[in-house]
């Protein structure tokens, strides 16, 4: 989602801070697997991170040090965001003037209004009411099987991102 809507803004160098363990994994391959999809794999930089603020903010910092620094930055998480956005305003850059910035999980953060983050919505909030809905049916005797229940996540589209400014 997040990659689809840089690259449809026009965006072509973009980074990802990148997470760990499982989640981190997949969030990383997503976005590797669609920048190839579009040509992009080139363009596409991948930096690790501790999912932090402090830890979105240096690695913010070294990406746009770079000499070819990415337009938009994709972090693994909002609090990851929120150091990037801090990062990008010590540096002197207008956020989403001069660098788009895109967090994940929607979190209460991402929605004040002087941040005002795009973001991924991964509907932890419905997931939590089927994951007891679930449990609450195993306690009445009717749970029988286990299974996967996904849900859809949805990019929350808000201030912090915008197409590249062209020279």
């Amino acid at each position: 989602l997040v990659a689809e809507h840089l690259i449809g803004l026009g965006h072509r160098r973009i980074a990802h801070i990148a997470g760990y363990g499982a989640v981190g994994e997949l969030r990383r391959r997503s976005f590797e697997a669609t920048m190839r999809e579009h040509g992009l794999a080139d363009h596409a930089v991948v930096e690790p991170s501790d999912m932090t603020e402090e830890g979105g903010y240096r690695t913010t910092v070294r990406l746009l040090s770079r000499p070819e620094r990415p337009t938009a930055v994709f972090a693994v998480n909002d609090i990851a965001a929120i150091g990037a956005l801090s990062a990008a305003e010590e540096l002197g850059l207008r956020v989403p003037r001069d660098l788009s910035i895109v967090g994940y999980d929607n979190t209460s953060i991402a929605r004040l209004r002087h941040v005002w983050l795009t973001t991924v919505d991964n509907t932890s909030h419905e997931v939590g009411r089927r994951a007891a809905r679930c449990l609450l049916e195993r306690f009445e005797g009717a749970g029988g099987q286990g299974r996967v229940q996904l849900a859809t996540p949805a990019l929350e589209i808000r201030g912090s991102t915008a197409p590249p400014v062209t020279d």
